[in-house]
């Protein structure tokens, strides 16, 4: 039988959806949890998982296919770099925007559990085989353009 949430905990998972950016300290102050551990420990519950997953699911913009689309587009950034001279932009260029590429692509290993934990439980990188594998799938499906 599912445990039932605290409203504390169902603040927390609502908060959560709605201020994606706050650290675990503010999520704490904004529910009234005391410190980020608690926070923490609060969201590896997985009735409070549950929650979340079951709010996500209600808004079209957190379904999985969704999300998946964004990360895809994520995974293809650029930017326009301009140049001026004297005050006036005399060019512009598209760039590949690594940044926000190697976000998107950090962020996609990580909802597939493909990067290593650290003591701690926190992701910090992906393993030597998924590069390999990464690198391999790339190269693979990569268009001969004759540079390599």
């Amino acid at each position: 039988m599912p445990r039932k949430l605290t409203p504390k905990q169902a603040k927390l998972a609502r908060e959560l959806l709605k201020n994606p950016e706050a650290t675990l300290e503010e999520l704490g102050q904004i529910v009234g949890y005391s410190d980020a551990a608690h926070v923490h420990s609060e969201l590896e519950k997985e009735h409070v998982k549950d929650r979340v997953k079951d709010l996500m699911d209600a808004s079209p913009k957190l379904r999985v296919p969704a999300l998946l689309a964004k990360l895809e587009e994520g995974l293809d950034a650029q930017e326009i770099k301009f140049f001026a001279d004297k005050g006036e932009v005399i060019s512009e260029r598209v760039t590949v925007d690594f940044p926000t590429r190697l976000g998107y692509l950090d962020r996609a290993l990580d909802l597939q559990g493909l990067k290593q934990k650290d003591k701690e439980g926190s992701s910090v990188t992906m393993t030597k085989d998924v590069f390999v594998e990464l690198c391999a799938t790339f190269w693979a499906t990569k268009p001969n353009d004759g540079q390599r």
